[in-house]
């Protein structure tokens, strides 16, 4: 009797951890990209992942962001600090390289205004462990 419950239980699951990979078969058939599938195969499960599409990213603006925070420091260090500086006509006319790089990659602004963590919430290691050693103890 022990038996019969074990391998019902073991059937339940492997039902179980098949139902994500039928519910993806649609999704494909559907027109969308699966980026994993999982397969059960005498009860063991196999899961590939193929990590997320970037199809919807706009890996330009990105690129050009960071080779201009590489550039620019001092100006990516005040949009960490208020990112709705971006916004601000004055402080882009402030800064004529960020107004350049706003004017040659269209939607980076709005982009950056509505996402501020896409752009401004990298900070380098150097900068972590600088701040890191000035802590003061209280």
């Amino acid at each position: 009797m022990r038996r019969f419950f074990y391998a019902l239980a073991a059937g339940g699951l492997a039902v179980a951890m098949a139902t994500p990979v039928l519910a993806q078969t649609d999704a494909v058939s559907a027109g969308h990209q699966a980026t994993q599938t999982a397969a059960a195969t005498d009860g063991n499960v196999i899961v590939e992942s193929g990590g997320a599409p970037d199809t919807d990213l706009n890996v330009a603006r990105y690129k050009a962001w960071d080779e201009f925070q590489s550039s620019y420091p001092q100006v990516a260090r005040a949009l960490r600090r208020n990112h709705r500086l971006a916004g601000s006509r004055e402080f882009v006319n402030r800064h004529p390289e960020l107004k350049q790089l706003f004017e040659s990659n269209a939607g980076l602004q709005q982009d950056m205004l509505r996402n501020p963590g896409n752009y401004l919430a990298r900070m380098s290691a150097t900068h972590h462990r600088r701040h890191r050693h000035h802590k003061t103890v209280g």
